[in-house]
């Protein structure tokens, strides 16, 4: 019974076309993140930067003004 109506059935492609897009959507969901989550490892460092308590008069060893 399934193959007759696939035999008669003239819109197969319809379910093949959202089935790649789908597919495509969700392998572009997937590389965004991993993108995503290399690109945040190398920010960590500046993202930090303002939290630092590094006052350069210090290193000078000179009063702060």
């Amino acid at each position: 019974m399934l193959q007759e109506f696939l035999g008669r059935t003239e819109h197969l492609h319809f379910p093949l076309a959202a089935l790649i897009l789908f597919f495509l959507v969700f392998l572009g969901v997937v590389i965004r993140v991993v993108r995503g989550a290399v690109k945040r490892k190398s920010l960590d460092h500046v993202a930090s930067l303002p939290l630092e308590d590094d006052d350069p008069s210090d290193a000078q060893g000179g009063p702060a003004r």
